[in-house]
This record gives C-alpha cells, sequence and structure tokens, in this order.
C-alpha cells in the first residue's frame, strides 16, 4: 500500500503508458524511446521506470535548465524542444 501510494496517480499513469507500449511489443532492443515534457509528473517517473526496464530514454524539455536533473533521472540523452 505504502509503495503504490509514494507514487501517486502520476506514477500509475506512468506504469500504464509504460505497460501499453509493452503490449505493443515496444521493447529496450527495440531502439529508443522518447519522452515529451520530461520534467513533469508523469514523464519525470516514467523515465525512472523506462530506464531500469532497461530502455534508452531520450527526454524532451523546453527547459534547458532541467537537462541535468534529467539526466539524473535516468535519461539517455536529452533534447531541446524546437521553438
Amino acid at each position: 500500500m505504502y509503495d503504490s501510494m509514494a507514487l501517486g496517480t502520476a506514477g500509475f499513469t506512468a506504469a500504464l503508458s509504460i505497460h501499453r507500449l509493452q503490449q505493443n511489443d515496444v521493447k529496450p532492443e527495440n531502439g529508443k524511446v522518447v519522452v515529451t515534457g520530461a520534467t513533469g509528473g508523469v514523464a519525470s517517473l516514467a523515465i525512472c521506470m523506462l530506464k531500469n526496464l532497461g530502455y534508452h530514454v531520450v527526454a524532451i524539455t523546453g527547459k534547458d535548465s532541467e537537462h541535468e536533473y534529467l539526466l539524473s533521472l535516468g535519461a539517455n540523452e536529452v533534447i531541446s524542444e524546437i521553438q
């Protein structure tokens, strides 16, 4: 119970998204996975989860100051949004 509440709604949503990717045969060996809006709650948890599952994660953000944060979450690459 504690673990599920610690992740909250954002974690549950991220997990559901990853589950759906896996249902559609998206596997780590298939290539990179892109996460947009990467500093948001769902996206930042998805980055951690995807990294722990062995995916190569590319985070996309418009916040140049957050690149190190996203790398610390587990992103392999960080791309700034094209304005």
